[in-house]
């Protein structure tokens, strides 16, 4: 089932179950979906341009919540099915196994959960994470809900095992409730919080839900938290376990949000003859299912569905034959469901939007297929939901409007897309018994490799991400780019001594392309985000060959020099336009292909497109220059875009994930700190491109066209060998040394001697530059929703555009008033003030 071009579709002839007392189920009739919402429900609904839903045979209601499940633990499934000790318990998952999580295994353990709870009927979950172990890690969760297509409300809480750092938390809510609780998002954040009445504090003033497991002779929950405000429906309390009868009478009167987890309450031994869900009752709660953990379970409600019928009857038996008084009734079949629908939409605080099948609401839809022997005939449509249909019977699955996988597509694990490590022969042993394997230093990195070896994949999922930025992508990037090389050293000397303007006038001609590119990343970022990288590349190709054109009729004879100077502003005005969307898309495209958690990798590939390019277009352009002219240089600087175009146009498109798009000024707030390192790193640079010709020539040396090409050398050299450094360790620290370094490199400029120190300065100081954009790049990204990714690498990059735009012409007054040596000089001292700067930024990071 595909989205309907008019944004209707009408699940037409199958029984359904509404959970709304006003509005009566139906053993057959229809519902109409109009956008991401429930338009109407009715027998025989007469509906023009729709998509049809045949469900003749089959039950419709609302997808089924989850309302509480640590979904981190996805990767460990069934390792521990026998355990009875929740000490136990967290020293494995903990102690052993959560301590060594990483990012990647966050994003993938949460991402299969949520795949496998989408393919059980599950449109909502609860996702209890208490293993938050670093911004990164929560940012990683996020992701993997966000790209899932599952609703969802992501509960920060801190890590469970003794090393764990909690120096983010509780601060990094504020980040996280400005990224993710701003507009309709199907995914949300709140506060896993535990006792703690300061974090509760701050997540009341950020308006976030708070979460707490709470088992009675575990926890107690002090007068100090009578305080107005702190305890109300905001709170999710789950086990609710021998709870004493005072705090039922404060959860009852605060109207607190409970959930039960019949299958984790009875494994642990929890629950007692109390039963939880019963007292919930008795008190006037609404209490909510919940599957908890996967360490012994699956991702399904029907299991916890079961339990909670069976074990509330055998309860209430048990008090009646001990002639307890005032003894509940058994629990009838519609209650379990509201327990897995609407109370469940309750306590993530989105009763009013989901939960049951009720126009105006949003689509989360699924249907069963009942003409399995196992289900097969349907005499109770809410009895057969409750004891008898399975995960294998969900047909439909359906989130806000958006179909989410029919039977046939729904989550599958694939082998396509990703390589396996090359650490996979390991030694590995069990584990006290319990069934559990590990390898001898670390047994997540089994467990994540044999995942990342299969992939996940599903329908209308993210695409399947390769391991290397696609080679298409890097050939189109070198040669698109080479149009901003090949212009580099030719122009400059054209302008000085051609046209007889001044280093101002020459500063200010090359710096205004990389001005035009600041006022356009923010359009380039956009179109990127909404259309794909792919397409902005395309659009940028053909832009810089129209700005080769104009430099091209900038040379013709008979020209004045204004005119000519003219017509190459223009020129540099356009090129820098086509620059910003070739370079935003290239860069996007690369990252998507490979995901985030390469992203640092795909960034260091892209720069050595970028500054191959430029070390190799220098001197080609300059010799072009010197044997032919301007015109042969800028009839490269025509075709190498245009090859770039083709070379792209034969590469598989990568979108940018659905999710709210923020405002590109919001977004530019959001990384700042990383775009301003970028900038100042970038100065140094741009003294290079812009004047080591000049310098050059001004001490008689006669090779300027090799300072880009020692630049680049270095620059590639680095990318090589430790281009993947940004992805295994923190990016600040990355960008701080390698900053240092390329401020060592630019002094060696300022200094040198003789023409070979020069060199070997513009050598070292491309060994720093090398990994400052991967390594601050990759900590831009981790601040940005997946739908903003176009627009922060925009951004990003715009602050590098910034640093060339004015250090040209600053560079150029500097020269004029203490010499060429000087603007290397500042470039070394914007680098090391670009360090002290990285440096404040520091977070931990795993």
């Amino acid at each position: 089932m595909s989205k309907h071009k008019n944004g209707r579709t009408l699940f037409k002839g199958g029984t359904i179950v509404t959970m709304d007392p006003k509005v009566p189920n139906l053993s057959t009739g229809d519902v109409l979906v109009e956008g991401c919402r429930i338009a109407a429900v009715g027998v025989n609904l007469q509906v023009d341009g729709a998509e049809v839903v045949d469900c003749t045979g089959s039950i419709i209601m609302p997808g089924l919540v989850d309302a509480h499940h640590h979904m981190w633990l996805g990767a460990l499934r069934r390792m521990m099915p026998d355990v009875d000790d929740l000490f136990t318990y967290i020293d494995v998952v903990a102690e052993t196994l959560g301590a060594h999580y990483r990012p990647i295994d966050m994003y993938l353990s949460t991402k299969l959960t949520a795949l496998a709870s989408l393919d059980a009927g599950i449109t909502t979950i609860i996702d209890a994470c208490h293993s938050s172990r670093s911004p990164g890690h929560t940012d990683a969760a996020l992701d993997a809900l966000d790209t899932s297509g599952i609703r969802a409300l992501h509960m920060v809480g801190a890590a469970m095992d003794k090393k764990a750092s909690t120096a983010h938390l509780p601060g990094d809510l504020k980040r996280l409730a400005g990224n993710w609780n701003q507009g309709e998002g199907l995914v949300r954040v709140g506060l896993f919080g535990q006792l703690n009445i300061d974090w509760w504090r701050l997540a009341r003033s950020l308006d976030m839900r708070i979460l707490t497991e709470f088992i009675g002779d575990l926890a107690k929950l002090g007068p100090e938290f009578d305080e107005p405000g702190l305890l109300g429906p905001h709170n999710i309390f789950n086990h609710c376990t021998r709870v004493p009868e005072e705090t039922w009478k404060r959860f009852a009167k605060a109207g607190v949000n409970v959930t039960v987890n019949p299958r984790s309450d009875a494994l642990f031994g929890f629950d007692d003859e109390g039963f939880a869900y019963q007292q919930a009752i008795d008190h006037g709660l609404t209490p909510a299912l919940g599957i908890d953990l996967d360490t012994a379970f699956g991702s399904d409600l029907f299991g916890e569905m079961h339990a909670l019928f069976g074990q509330q009857r055998s309860a209430m038996r048990y008090r009646r034959l001990r002639s307890d008084e005032n003894v509940a009734k058994p629990i009838l079949v519609e209650a379990v469901l509201k327990a897995a629908t609407i109370n469940g939409a309750r306590a993530a605080g989105l009763e009013s939007e989901i939960g049951t099948l009720t126009p105006g609401k949003q689509a989360d839809i699924i249907t069963f297929r009942t003409n399995g022997v196992a289900v097969f005939p349907v005499t109770n449509a809410i009895g057969t939901i409750v004891q008898a249909v399975e995960r294998s019977d969900v047909d439909t699955v359906m989130v806000a409007g958006q179909a989410r996988g029919r039977r046939d597509r729904l989550a599958r694990l694939s082998v396509r897309g990703e390589r396996l490590s090359p650490e996979l022969v390991w030694r590995i042993h069990g584990r006290r018994g319990l069934g559990l394997t590990q390898r001898q230093l670390n047994c997540m990195e089994a467990v994540m490799s044999a995942l990342i070896a299969k992939g996940v994949n599903r329908l209308e999922a993210a695409p399947v991400h390769l391991s290397r930025p696609a080679p298409g992508i890097i050939a189109a990037l070198f040669c698109g780019y080479l149009a901003v090389g090949l212009p580099l050293p030719v122009i400059p000397l054209f302008v000085h001594d051609k046209l007889g303007f001044t280093n101002l006038i020459v500063g200010l001609v090359i710096g205004i392309q990389f001005l035009a590119t600041v006022v356009t990343r923010g359009y380039a970022g956009r179109l990127t985000d909404h259309h794909g990288g792919k397409r902005s590349a395309l659009q940028g190709a053909a832009v810089c060959a129209l700005g080769g054109l104009l430099y091209f009729v900038a040379a013709m004879p008979g020209l004045s020099p204004a005119i000519s100077l003219a017509i190459i502003v223009v020129g540099r005005l356009v090129a820098g336009l086509g620059e910003s969307q070739f370079v935003t898309g290239c860069v996007s495209w690369s990252i998507a292909s490979v995901g985030l958690q390469r992203a640092g990798m795909s960034m260091s590939w892209t720069g050595i497109a970028m500054f191959a390019a430029l070390a190799i277009g220098a001197p080609i352009g300059m010799a072009l220059y010197q044997t032919y002219g301007l015109e042969a240089a800028m009839v490269a600087c025509i075709l190498a875009p245009l090859i770039a175009a083709v070379i792209a146009l034969r590469e598989r498109s990568y979108t940018s994930p659905a999710g709210l798009r923020l405002p590109f000024y919001r977004v530019i707030g959001q990384i700042w700190r990383e775009g301003l390192g970028l900038m100042l790193q970038g100065v140094g640079l741009s003294g290079l491109t812009a004047f080591a010709s000049l310098y050059f020539a001004a001490r008689s040396w006669g090779h300027a066209g090799l300072v880009m090409t020692a630049f680049g050398i270095g620059f590639i050299f680095v990318r090589l060998v430790l281009g993947a450094l940004p992805d295994k360790m923190s990016g600040y620290r990355v960008a701080l040394w390698s900053l240092a370094v390329e401020a060592i490199g630019q002094a060696m400029v300022w200094g040198a001697p003789y023409e070979i120190v020069a060199l070997a300065g513009a050598l070292v100081t491309g060994l720093g530059c090398a990994l400052v954009f991967p390594a601050l790049g990759v900590e831009a990204l981790k601040r940005v929703l997946p739908a903003n990714r176009g627009s922060a690498m925009g951004a990003f990059v715009a602050f590098l555009d910034i640093a060339y735009g004015l250090s040209g012409p600053a560079a150029g007054v500097i020269a004029g008033q203490f010499g060429y040596a000087a603007v290397y000089l500042f470039g070394a001292a914007c680098a090391l003030i670009g360090a002290a700067l990285v440096a404040t930024a520091r977070r931990p990071q795993s």
